[in-house]
């Protein structure tokens, strides 16, 4: 409950206040820094192949359905990876994955 004039109620997770568990105490902050944060870093591997076209006739898309090697299902489709029928088939670090409609092999 509320008490003091200007406070604001919120509704809160049960918690284990009054418990054994409760302590009392002050709410602590951290320390401040001077440093500033570092950017976090994002490694988005690059392909490290292009689709190759295998039908021969040019130039009409063909959409393939075929399991392909790769660390994701996006980068195993992106990149047109290994055609697979097991994780066996695969590099290290890669699995065999049933990928979305796409048209590696076009």
């Amino acid at each position: 409950q509320c008490s003091g004039e200007g406070e604001t109620c919120i509704a809160v997770n049960p918690n284990y206040c009054d418990s054994e568990y409760y302590i009392d105490s002050e709410p602590t902050s951290p320390p401040a820094s001077t440093q500033p944060t570092a950017e976090p870093t994002v490694s988005t591997p690059a392909p490290t192949k292009a689709p190759q076209p295998t039908n021969g006739d040019g130039g009409e898309l063909v959409i393939d359905r075929q399991n392909r090697c790769g660390p994701s299902e996006l980068h195993a489709r992106e990149t047109c990876g290994q055609v697979c029928v097991t994780s066996a088939d695969c590099s290290a670090g890669e699995h065999c994955w049933g990928v979305h409609p796409n048209y590696c092999g076009s």
